[in-house]
């Protein structure tokens, strides 16, 4: 399976850990994968970007000594529940 593109050189094929070896027969690619290591496309996750989750679906993302600063500081969501007979944290996880 081609690694490269027309044009690259013996030492960018190679700084690709890819194979080389010229050829003259037309459409064989001089820049080439180990059969083994043809790359897999990476899964992508989608990152969690929304503080806009229900009180009741929230997971905790502090602890209890948490303050809104620490709590934002590490990349979660702050928003204080009044009258909490759930105890539903105010430091939780991004939706």
């Amino acid at each position: 399976v081609d690694c490269g593109f027309a044009g690259i050189t013996q030492s960018a094929c190679q700084a690709k850990s890819c194979c080389w070896s010229q050829s003259s027969v037309s459409g064989t690619p001089w820049c080439f994968y180990k059969s083994n290591l043809v790359p897999v496309a990476p899964t992508v996750v989608p990152v969690a970007t929304s503080c806009n989750v229900a009180v009741s679906a929230r997971k905790d993302c502090g602890s209890t000594s948490s303050t809104q600063n620490s709590c934002l500081a590490s990349g979660c969501c702050w928003s204080p529940v009044n009258n909490n007979p759930t105890n539903a944290p105010w430091c939780f996880v991004k939706a």
